[in-house]
C-alpha cells in the first residue's frame, strides 16, 4: 500500500515521475503552474512582486534525472522569465547562503522561489514582496499546509491582497491526499476547540486505504466522489453523535445523583433560614451573649471573655479534638472547638446548622468576628436557597435534555444506508477494513 500511495501521488503530480518516457502533458500541473506564475510575474513586474512554489515531491536531482523543479524552471524561462529571477531553495545549503537568497527575494531580485515544505517552511522570512503562493502537491499533515501559507499570510507583507493557488489533478490520487489532510484537520480542531462537553475524539476516516478504493480511484468511477462526500458527512455526524452520547451518559449519572443532593440542600437551606431568623433577633436588640454563665452586652467585655476562653482552650490541648459548650447568643449555642494543637482552636455558633468563626486571639477581633458571623447568616441562607433553586432547575433541564433524541439521527441513518449501497457497488463491503469501518459506526448508532 505504501508503494501504491507513493506512486499515486507521483502520478497526480506528473506522469513522467512514474513513466520516464511519457510525453509532457500540456494540461498538467507543470504547464498550468508555469502559465499562472508567468501571468502574475508579468502583471507585477513594475512592483517586483515575488512568488513561492511548494512541491515536496520530485526535488532537484544530482543525477540529472527527471525533476518537476527543473521542468518548471525550464518552462518559466521558455515563457520569458529571466533565469536569474528563478531560484531553488535547495541550492542554498548553508545558513549564509539561505540568508543571501532570502534577501534577494525581499529585494525583488529573485521573484520565483521553489522549495519543499521542510526546507521552505519555518524560518523562511521572504514575505515582504510575496503576492502569490502555489502548491503543486498535497502534504501529509495539516500543519504543513499552515506552514506553507504562513510564508505569505504574514506580518510585514507589503501586499494587501495575495493569492494562494492549489493544483489538483482531477480523477487522481490528489482527492485522497486532500481528504486525508481534511480528516486530520478535523481531528485536531476537535481536540483544540476547548469544548468542555467533548470527552473523546474519533478519527473514523484514518483507516488504511483499501485495495477496493484504489481500484475505484484508478477506474475514475464517479461513485468514488459521492462516497467521499458521504464519508465526510458521516465522519462529521459520527463525531457529533459521539459527543452527544458521552454527554448523555454524564447527564444520566448526574440525574441519578441530583435528588439526593437536592434533599440534602433542602435540609441545609431550611436550617440556615431558621438560624438567620435567630441571628436577626439578636442583632435587632443588640448583641448579647452568655459566656460561662455570665451575660455580656458590652463589646469590649465580651471580647475579653472570649479571649479568656480561647486562652484556656489552648492550654488544655491534649492531642485529641474536642468541643466545649461555653454559652449562647440568643437561640444560638456558642462552642469552643479544641483541635489537636494550640493553633487549631476557634469558636463556632450552632443552631440548626454550624457557623464557624475565624481563629482570632485578641478580644476585639473575637467580638467583631462573632458579630460578623451573625450578620452573615442571612446571606448564607440566601445563597443556600439560590443553590437549591439551581439544583432543581438543573434536574428539570437534564430530564428534558435526556428526552430529546440525537438531532441528526435520521440524516446519519440515511447516510449509513447510502454508504452501504456505495460500498456494495464499489466492492468495498468485501474488503475487511472497509466493512469494519462501516459496521463500527452502525453499531455505535444502534447502541
Amino acid at each position: 500500500m505504501l508503494k501504491i500511495t507513493n506512486e499515486g501521488r507521483k502520478a497526480a503530480l506528473d506522469m513522467r515521475l512514474v513513466i520516464p518516457d511519457a510525453p509532457p502533458d500540456p494540461q498538467g500541473k507543470v504547464a498550468q503552474c508555469a502559465a499562472e506564475v508567468h501571468g502574475i510575474w508579468w502583471r507585477t513586474t513594475g512592483l517586483k512582486r515575488a512568488q513561492l512554489v511548494f512541491c515536496d515531491l520530485s526535488t532537484p536531482r544530482a543525477d540529472a534525472g527527471f525533476s518537476v523543479y527543473d521542468e518548471l524552471r525550464a518552462e518559466l524561462i521558455r515563457l520569458g522569465i529571466p533565469q536569474e529571477q528563478v531560484a531553488f531553495i535547495h541550492d542554498a545549503e548553508t545558513d549564509a547562503q539561505k540568508g543571501k537568497l532570502f534577501r534577494s527575494v525581499r529585494e525583488g531580485k529573485v521573484r520565483i522561489l521553489l522549495g519543499s515544505t521542510s526546507k521552505m517552511g519555518i524560518g523562511t522570512n521572504v514575505q515582504k514582496r510575496l503576492v502569490a503562493l502555489h502548491e503543486l502537491d498535497c502534504p501529509w499533515r495539516p500543519c504543513d499546509v499552515e506552514q506553507r501559507e504562513g510564508r505569505i499570510l504574514r506580518q510585514g507583507n507589503e501586499c494587501e491582497e495575495v493569492e494562494i493557488i492549489r493544483y489538483v489533478t482531477e480523477g487522481s490520487f490528489d482527492a485522497y491526499s486532500w481528504q486525508t489532510v481534511l480528516t486530520k484537520s478535523k481531528f485536531i480542531a476537535q481536540v483544540m476547540s476547548g469544548d468542555k462537553g467533548l470527552r473523546s475524539v474519533e478519527d473514523v476516516e484514518l483507516a488504511t486505504l483499501s485495495y477496493a478504493e484504489v481500484k475505484a480511484l484508478a477506474s475514475g468511477n464517479p461513485l468514488v466522489i459521492e462516497k467521499a462526500g458521504v464519508d465526510a458527512e458521516i465522519a462529521r455526524y459520527s463525531s457529533l453523535f459521539s459527543v452527544w452520547r458521552n454527554q448523555r451518559y454524564g447527564h444520566e449519572s448526574e440525574v441519578a445523583n441530583l435528588p439526593a443532593r437536592i434533599q440534602s440542600m433542602e435540609k441545609l437551606a431550611a436550617a440556615l433560614k431558621a438560624d438567620a431568623e435567630a441571628a436577626s433577633e439578636v442583632l435587632a436588640r443588640g448583641v448579647e451573649a452568655v459566656v460561662n454563665g455570665r451575660r455580656y452586652q458590652n463589646r469590649d467585655d465580651l471580647g475579653d471573655a472570649l479571649r479568656t476562653v480561647i486562652k484556656t482552650a489552648r492550654a488544655s490541648v491534649s492531642g485529641r479534638a474536642s468541643e466545649e459548650l461555653i454559652g449562647h447568643v440568643g437561640r444560638l449555642q456558642l462552642y469552643a472547638f479544641i483541635g489537636r494543637d494550640a493553633d487549631d482552636v476557634h469558636l463556632y455558633l450552632q443552631g440548626q446548622a454550624v457557623h464557624d468563626c475565624r481563629a482570632y486571639s485578641t478580644g476585639p477581633a473575637l467580638s467583631a468576628e462573632l458579630q460578623s458571623v451573625l450578620r452573615g447568616a442571612e446571606l448564607r441562607a440566601a445563597e443556600a436557597s439560590h443553590k437549591l433553586a439551581s439544583l432543581r432547575q438543573r434536574l428539570l433541564d437534564l430530564r428534558e435534555e435526556l428526552a430529546r433524541p440525537f438531532e441528526h439521527e435520521q440524516r446519519l441513518t440515511a447516510l449509513l444506508v447510502r454508504q452501504r449501497e456505495l460500498a456494495r457497488e464499489l466492492d468495498i463491503d468485501k474488503d475487511e477494513v472497509g466493512s469494519q469501518a462501516i459496521e463500527a459506526v452502525e453499531q455505535a448508532l444502534a447502541a
